[in-house]
């Protein structure tokens, strides 16, 4: 557990087809690849960090369920 991570420190949510982070108020802030954000929207590459020290490297992944495919097959056709 790191001290500077709230508990509830941020939201990751879906924005229409984009998936977006926004800061709770945290105390130890949310940085979008280096810049405090409130809220932004997170893109494969971003690098996404928790306080001074908590970072995630936000990969994309093919999808290797029955839903997901069929889900990007949808995404695909519209």
């Amino acid at each position: 557990q790191e001290a500077t991570v709230s508990r509830r420190h941020v939201r990751l949510f879906w924005d229409g087809s984009e998936l977006a982070v926004e800061d709770l108020n945290s105390s130890g802030g949310t940085f979008l690849n280096g810049l405090k954000i409130q809220r932004a929207v997170i893109r494969p590459g971003d690098v996404l960090r928790l306080g001074p020290r908590t970072e995630f490297v936000l990969e994309e992944e093919a999808p290797s369920t029955t839903l997901g495919l069929a889900m990007q097959k949808e995404g695909e056709e519209q």
